[in-house]
């Protein structure tokens, strides 16, 4: 049996060579190549399971390992938002998804694998803080007044660390509560390395117990940097002295030195081996060390330094942390302690004045998707510290009692807003973490109850909480929205229940292909002769740019299409946003008016000039987008995309469920700003957020795909990279084999060769291995792990075993593919080797992303991979026969067909061009965008044949779809014939009655169709004239063409051009040329070119009981194989005796009649396969006609796989 793995190379060499290579078959068939097992079924799909990295580090920025990211964007919410894209334009497989440290049920897996498109009645409540008005601190006492725009959330008591001495003792040494692995480095090379760190790296020298602050390069001469926990200085008091005292190991006399500290209230902590951004420290202050009396300590005065962070912003927040920087400007040895000694560094400060604040908290979420009457089984509010403290306070926690919490405002007493009864929370002591971690925060179900039984709540409205202290002298400092690290408060729920419950609908709607984006620009002229086309549309660029010259007589229009909206008619929009992705640098601004076609269902876009100002639409609202850097999103909620939406969902625009939406950004002035596209990366592309009233979302509309993105946009960083672990428990939930199998969730693995993938996404070196792991890993696959690195030990064995082993117990070999992406892993080599091990070894590819852009690019190649695995055939696609170039021109005619369990196989011809350009050929559609995915070698599913069906939108990889079989006249208008009796001596003429295919031809007998009488005689008929089975419905369907390529030959020219070209008057080709090809359905047919209509089609008397056979389209078996028809390429035999290109006419005089003296097209048409085992060939021919009253000559058909030897 030929195997799955061998088979998708073998067909993407044939699309680019040209020929499809078989192997003998058994029972003298070629298509066994194209099953691997006896499972055909279109249900079967490709499985694929993402692991999805959920560790601390997540929360650190894409170009750095630190959560301080100026600006720039974070790795969690890149993944979620590159995911959600995904998913959205994602149809055809099954998916699932694990995390790799929190477990449900004891279980990593979030959601098994599942069909994408199936419904599902559990939902996932998905609430954030989605604006910087979302959260807010209130000081109640003394000043009152609102802090909105913090980057950290300062919670509880704001009051003298301590209120009874007059000073401030922290110190490092191993007795302190405050010494641990991120209180004291040093920095090596612009990297963080602990002083307390188990062994070195490729980076950092390892742990010490000494630095050596002389300046210079030499062993352990570094900066020393250190953390100094729980400080918390008002910012009301005065500092009157700061001193960091450190301790030499001999006796040294003082030393100059630079001292900074980094520029926050809230350092944060650090982390070993980290790169290090020298500009979040403050300018290096120069002070002289003392020596304290006749000891070894040294004191360094910092007094000024830490009153100058008293008025870093946000001005009224206390100094939670202090992170202090130095390094001797001397070159002379100042060896002092560090790390677990009892004379680490130590941090005094003293002050005079006092606070006494208290500050209540208030949290707002978004977006809280659970039902009104829903039952709460569990809430949470969770934080990750800012700052340090272990100060006591006691919270009282409420809800806002309303159907909808109002956002927060700079003057607003939020405090006064109703409430639900309150729930106590004596926080724990917070310590700051690298990389941070969620702590625990207040359970609030009790509240969540409230306010989702309130009449007036509906689901994804938003939900505000208040934390206000009531004892203890102690704070809390959280991240905030702000800080933009992704670090803020998150909410969470379980509930059931509420199913009938209100709840209005949010859409994050997506495109699903890269022509569902487009721009229509002002194009210049080249040359002296043309004229500008003001109209010029193009679907295939990268980045849309907006016009940058003025007096344009038009200006650009960015349109973009979504389909298969899940909206119903009539629906109530009640919020609206849209948001693009500018390529240009932070500041650029493009305003634009945003419009949505008024139109019931939008039609694809196309290359044709005007294609996006020739529709009609809405009025539109003004939209201004500044960029904030290159890739980064920007959104614009304009009050007037609700009303424009309105009017495009209405009844009174036959709105249907599912139909296609576009929108259009139409430029009224000049701009720089360029957008990208759905080209560029699915993740940059525009798309549409839309909230509905309840009630206003398309039937079934919740699915494993929501419920999936639900999921992993509810993941927050928090926890380890066990890799190993996770990857174990997935290779025991995916296979099926029942010895090795050992999850409670059923193997997703249902079919002989079902392609299955795993998906391993981490930004991280793998860590926590676990000897169930390594242990079961070795049972599983019955190998020696050998001796790796302990956290990676048996992960490339496992890899390797899954896809080297069939992992069912039934017939056919299903193996499990492996795919890596490191993610943001900062040039980590040990992080990337392991993963190109383990892709390596599972068969698959290691990827690598920086950016959102690279993660879409990589998410996407692996889902178009295993669409076009296995059940491609099935569900489709394209394998190609052959292919036919016209000399000297771009045309490309290719012969399709799809493999079928039954006797009916689909096929059609279609035609497409060859694109030259700066020496590269690729093979183009009809809008000039490539045809062809690389990673499969099949026509991409949103290609565009030539000779479209306009009714059924782009052919893509659906064979049946578009092409000459949706050119096919109505059934009774075809010209179709055959021949029988006796072999004539000469030609004859077959449009003679006598050899049409009619039902009301007695000379067709029921004996040449074999069938018992003349209904079914009539009914066969009917089929092959085009008919469904029933004999009611236009088929529009072609024969398989398995083994028989398009031959083309050129009559004439239809008419020349001014300057004697045969061309149209827009450019095009008008030649009077034709290809015909064999299928085997019976035919030999005879299309033009120009237009995919079919001439003729003739088929001989020997293939007439075929007919009934395709007709009842029964499935084929080894005692019954399908039969075969005109299965072999014709040979076309072109006399043009003078040489001057043409049959008919003459170019030099421009004349477009006239047969030439001597010339002649003769085809030779071969049964192949459809015969039987002679291969003599019949000398006689039949001269057959085609609609222009022009003649092409065939031989009787026989049954030999040669070729007529004489062409042209």
């Amino acid at each position: 049996m030929h195997k799955k793995t061998r088979i998708r190379p073998l067909l993407a060499s044939s699309l680019l060579f040209g020929t499809l290579f078989q192997g003998g078959a058994s029972y003298a068939d070629d298509t066994e190549i194209f099953f691997g097992g006896s499972a055909i079924d279109q249900g079967i799909r490709p499985n694929v399971l993402f692991i999805l990295d959920d560790s601390g580090s997540m929360a650190y920025c894409l170009d750095r390992d630190s959560t301080r990211c100026n600006g720039g964007a974070t790795r969690m919410p890149t993944m979620k938002e590159t995911f959600a894209t995904l998913l959205n334009g994602t149809t055809g497989v099954n998916v699932g998804v694990m995390d790799l440290n929190q477990t449900t049920n004891n279980s990593r897996i979030l959601s098994p694998v599942q069909y994408i498109e199936q419904s599902i009645n559990t939902k996932m409540p998905t609430p954030s803080l989605a604006s910087g008005t979302d959260d807010v601190t209130r000081q109640t006492t003394g000043t009152t007044g609102n802090q909105l725009s913090d980057d950290s959330l300062v919670m509880g008591y704001v009051r003298n660390a301590a209120p009874n001495t007059a000073s401030i003792t922290r110190s490092l040494s191993v007795d302190s509560t405050y010494s641990n692995n991120n209180s004291s480095y040093y920095i090596q090379g612009n990297y963080t390395c602990s002083v307390k760190a188990a062994s070195s790296s490729s980076v950092c020298s390892g742990p010490t117990t000494t630095l050596n602050a002389r300046s210079g390069s030499g062993t352990l001469r570094y900066d020393g940097l250190f953390l100094f926990r729980n400080l918390n200085i008002p910012a009301g008091v005065t500092i009157t002295d700061a001193k960091l005292y450190i301790t030499t190991t001999t006796d040294t006399a003082s030393r100059a030195f630079n001292i900074s500290a980094v520029n926050a209230k809230t350092p944060g902590a650090f982390n070993d081996s980290t790169l290090i951004d020298s500009s979040i420290f403050t300018a290096t202050t120069a002070k002289n060390s003392v020596k304290v009396g006749t000891t070894l300590d040294h004191s360094l005065d910092v007094t000024a330094l830490l009153n100058s962070l008293k008025d870093v912003a946000p001005a009224k927040n206390p100094i939670s942390d202090v992170a202090l920087r130095l390094r001797s400007t001397n070159n002379n040895n100042f060896t002092y302690n560090v790390g677990d000694t009892n004379s680490s560094p130590k941090l005094v400060v003293t002050y005079s004045g006092s606070e006494d604040n208290s500050r209540t908290t208030g949290l707002r979420f978004q977006t809280v998707a659970i039902p009104q009457g829903a039952n709460i089984t569990s809430a949470r509010i969770d934080f990750v510290p800012a700052g340090s403290d272990d100060r006591p306070v006691t919270f009282d926690v409420t809800a806002q009692n309303a159907g909808n919490a109002a956002t927060f405002t700079a003057t607003e007493d939020f405090t006064a807003r109703t409430k639900t009864s309150a729930a106590s929370w004596a926080a724990p002591e917070w310590r700051t973490q690298n990389p941070p971690l969620y702590v625990q925060g207040p359970e609030v179900r009790a509240q969540v109850q409230a306010v989702v039984s309130n009449s007036s709540w509906c689901g994804n409205n938003a939900m505000a909480f208040f934390l206000t202290p009531t004892s203890g002298n102690g704070n809390r400092v959280a991240y905030s929205y702000d800080d933009g690290s992704s670090l803020q408060p998150v909410l969470k729920v379980t509930y059931t229940g509420g199913d009938t419950g209100c709840l209005n609908p949010i859409l994050d709607v997506s495109m699903l292909d890269p022509k569902d984006d487009g721009r229509q620009y002002y194009l210049p002229t080249t040359s002296w002769f043309g004229s500008d086309n003001p109209n010029k549309v193009s679907i295939t660029e990268t980045s849309v740019p907006l016009e940058t010259t003025a007096n344009r007589v038009s200006y650009s229009i960015i349109g973009a299409r979504f389909q298969k909206v899940p909206v119903r008619a009539g629906a109530t929009v009640m919020e609206a946003g849209i948001t693009v992705t500018p390529n240009s640098a932070a500041g650029t601004t493009g305003t634009v008016n945003v419009s949505f076609e008024r139109s019931a269902n939008s039609a694809a876009f196309s290359a044709a000039d005007n294609n996006l100002g020739s529709r009609s639409k809405t009025a539109g609202t003004s939209c201004t987008f500044t960029s904030t850097g290159p890739g980064i999103p920007v959104t614009c909620k304009a009050a007037g995309l609700v009303t424009n939406l309105q009017s495009v969902f209405a009844t009174s625009n036959n709105w249907v469920d599912g139909n296609a939406l576009s929108v259009f950004l139409t430029q009224p002035s000049t701009s720089n700003l360029t957008l990208r596209t759905y080209e560029n990366s699915p993740a940059d592309a525009i798309k549409l957020n839309i909230k509905l009233q309840t009630g206003g979302l398309g039937s079934n509309s919740y699915t494993i795909r929501n419920y999936t993105n639900d999921l992993v946009q509810n993941m927050t960083a928090d926890g380890g990279t066990p890799l190993v672990p996770a990857l174990y428990e997935a290779a025991g939930y995916l296979t099926q084999l029942p010895t090795k199998h050992n999850n409670t969730n059923t193997s997703p693995i249902t079919s002989a060769c079902q392609a299955t993938f795993m998906v391993l996404l981490t930004d991280g070196q793998a860590n926590g291995n676990t000897t169930t792991a390594t242990r079961g890993i070795a049972n599983m696959t019955g190998t020696s792990c050998g001796n790796s690195n302990d956290d990676e030990l048996c992960g490339r064995e496992l890899t390797r075993w899954l896809a080297t082993t069939d992992q069912t117990d039934f017939d056919g070999n299903n193996f499990v593919t492996t795919h890596t992406i490191g993610f943001a892993l900062q040039a980590n080599q040990q992080a990337q080797t392991f993963l190109d091990d383990l892709a390596h070894n599972g068969g698959g590819t290691s990827y690598t992303a920086n950016n959102a852009s690279d993660l879409a690019k990589a998410f996407n190649a692996i889902l178009q991979e295993a669409l076009a695995t296995n059940t491609t055939f099935v569900n489709s696609s394209a394998p190609v026969n052959s292919f036919n170039r016209q000399d000297n021109k771009d045309q490309l005619y290719f012969a399709l067909f799809r493999p079928s369990a039954t006797d009916r196989w689909p096929g059609n011809l279609k035609r497409y061009r060859l694109k030259t350009e700066n020496g590269v050929a690729t093979i183009v559609d009809a809008d000039g965008a490539a045809a062809i995915d690389p990673n499969t070698g099949f026509f991409k599913s949103n290609a565009q044949s030539y000779w479209p069906d306009p009714d059924n939108g782009r052919d893509g990889n659906d064979i049946a779809k578009g092409g000459a079989a949706h050119k096919l006249q109505a059934p009774a208008d075809r010209k179709l014939f055959t021949y029988y009796g006796a072999v004539p001596s000469g030609g004859v003429n077959l449009n003679a009655n006598a050899y049409k295919l009619l039902t009301n031809n007695t000379n067709l007998t029921t004996t040449m169709f074999e069938v018992g009488n003349a209904t079914l005689k009539d009914q066969a008929i009917n089929y092959i004239r085009g008919l469904d089975s029933n004999g009611t419905t236009a088929r529009n369907a072609l024969g398989d063409m398995i083994h028989s390529t398009p031959r083309l030959f050129t009559y004439g020219c239809k008419g020349y051009n001014s300057a004697g070209q045969c061309l149209t008057s827009s450019g095009e080709d008008n030649a009077d040329q034709y290809a015909i090809v064999g299928t085997n359905e019976g035919f030999v047919q005879l299309f033009d070119t120009s237009s995919g209509v079919e001439q003729f089609g003739f088929i001989p008397e020997a293939l007439l009981p075929n007919i009934d056979l395709l007709r009842a389209d029964d499935r084929s078996t080894s005692q019954k194989p399908r039969r075969y028809g005109m299965d072999s390429s014709v040979t076309v035999w072109v006399n043009d005796a003078n040489n001057n290109g043409v049959i008919y006419g003459d170019p030099t005089a421009r004349t477009t009649s006239g047969l030439n003296d001597g010339e002649f097209v003769y085809a030779y048409a071969t049964m192949g396969r459809g015969g039987g085992t002679s291969t003599r060939w019949t000398s006689p021919t039949r001269l057959i006609p085609s609609s222009s009253g022009r003649s092409t000559v065939a031989p009787a058909a026989s049954q030999n796989w040669g070729r007529r030897g004489q062409h042209r």
